[in-house]
């Protein structure tokens, strides 16, 4: 794989100044809303919410990895980039902020669409997903921070309490055949799916049944 390929179209860019612009807005829009019993549910699910935000990261890390190539509609050129990620891993720290985040934001902009809709009936329920949308597009940025050679102090502290994934924790997916420990975000799914081999056994199964 040549890493001259590796571009980021405008649109991305555009996304991610509109993502990061957005997102309060939006948060702020359901957080007004709230009354104490959803602030109180809100502050219960955030860890919950993480753990979820690190298995759905996971999840599309695994499918890009696994299934289709570089020429799959419309996501061929993601799955480039995330195949080229393991033989060419430091070339994530050549990305901006903008263009690290900017390809997830596309989509979580959409999202937030339905995010505004859902907050007209439960403030709580948007909330949840405004904090899900940020891990979801912060996830690219945690992973970066993951390859730096001397990340930023703040970064160092979440790294070392285990709320961002560390470089320790990624290196297993770089050493090997990069079939284990897909989740990036925190690593906390890790363990588990690796030790039940979940990824292995849904792609068997996706494998056996569509080919």
């Amino acid at each position: 794989m040549e890493t001259t390929r590796v571009m980021h179209h405008p649109a991305y860019r555009v996304a991610g100044v509109v993502f990061w612009v957005a997102l309060p807005l939006v948060a702020l829009n359901a957080l007004v809303q709230l009354e104490r019993s959803g602030w109180l549910v809100l502050l219960i699910s955030l860890p919950f919410l993480w753990a979820l935000i690190d298995l759905f990261t996971g999840t599309v890390h695994w499918a890009l990895d696994t299934f289709g190539t570089e020429d799959t509609p419309l996501i061929g050129d993601t799955i480039f980039r995330f195949r080229l990620h393991h033989t060419h891993p430091k070339e994530i720290l050549n990305d901006d902020f903008l263009a690290n985040t900017g390809r997830a934001a596309v989509p979580a902009v959409l999202y937030f669409g339905l995010i505004l809709l859902i907050s007209l009936w439960s403030p709580v329920l948007a909330a949840m997903m405004t904090f899900f949308a940020f891990g979801g597009v912060a996830t690219n940025y945690i992973h970066k921070l993951a390859h730096q050679a001397s990340p930023p102090a703040w970064a160092v502290q979440l790294q070392r309490c285990g709320l961002f994934l560390s470089a320790e924790a990624h290196d297993v997916h770089h050493s090997g055949d990069h079939r284990s420990s897909y989740c990036i975000t925190s690593g906390w799914m890790n363990p588990l799916l690796d030790r039940y081999k979940v990824f292995d056994r849904l792609e068997a199964t996706i494998r056996n049944r569509i080919g």
